[in-house]
């Protein structure tokens, strides 16, 4: 398994893993366009209400002091939750198959917001998306592909290593491994909470009276 004091890591990681990280990135793929599919069946009551809490959100932006501390501390939860999940996933091989399906979750997610506001909003929405949605992702999707590829591997090789009876030592060891890496990709991820607490909310006060759908 590579450890963070190989030069390179992530290059080499993803040449030695090519195949992994192809169907992590099939799994978040698939769960993107279930997400895009599902919104389109929503029913026009369905859509309605969701409309008029968005622009119930739209107004109270426009109007009263956004914390944006408070939307940084918990950015930085939600990702902190995710990495720390995927960890716990990988500590056994048992958990590796789970990791999928919560990649295919988040892209499920994704594509269903994405869907959504393209539906309802038209033009606004791609707005909408372009400033609260796609910049943030842009460092986050990568960081949850790596992670996940990383974790997958780790998964293997404990099982690898428990068929070949290593010792706890060594398994302990690579866990710190990946530990670190995961580390890393969380003061990564930090940037885009950075831009979701802070930049997000001012573009959002100064556009809100436009983006309220009539």
């Amino acid at each position: 398994m590579p450890t963070m004091n190989n030069n390179n890591f992530f290059s080499k990681h993803l040449k030695e893993n090519f195949l992994l990280y192809f169907f992590v990135t099939l799994f978040f793929a698939i769960g993107l366009s279930i997400g895009a599919f599902m919104s389109k069946g929503l029913d026009t009551n369905s859509k309605q209400s969701v409309l008029v809490y968005i622009n119930n959100f739209f107004q109270i932006v426009g109007n009263e002091n956004v914390d944006t501390s408070s939307i940084f501390i918990r950015s930085l939860k939600n990702n902190g939750q995710t990495l720390l999940l995927i960890l716990i996933l990988c500590i056994t091989y048992i958990g590796v198959p789970l990791i999928f399906i919560f990649d295919a979750f988040k892209g499920f997610i994704l594509g269903f917001t994405i869907s959504f506001c393209l539906q309802t909003m038209g033009y606004k929405g791609l707005l909408f998306l372009f400033i609260t949605v796609i910049p943030q992702n842009v460092i986050y999707i990568p960081c949850l592909i790596v992670a996940s590829a990383i974790a997958i591997e780790h998964g293997f090789w404990i099982y690898k290593k428990n068929i070949q009876k290593s010792s706890f030592l060594k398994q302990k060891n690579g866990l710190l491994d990946i530990t670190l890496v995961f580390i890393f990709l969380f003061l990564i991820m930090l940037v885009g909470s950075l831009y979701e607490s802070f930049v997000v909310p001012f573009i959002l006060k100064s556009l809100s009276g436009y983006l309220i759908i009539q």
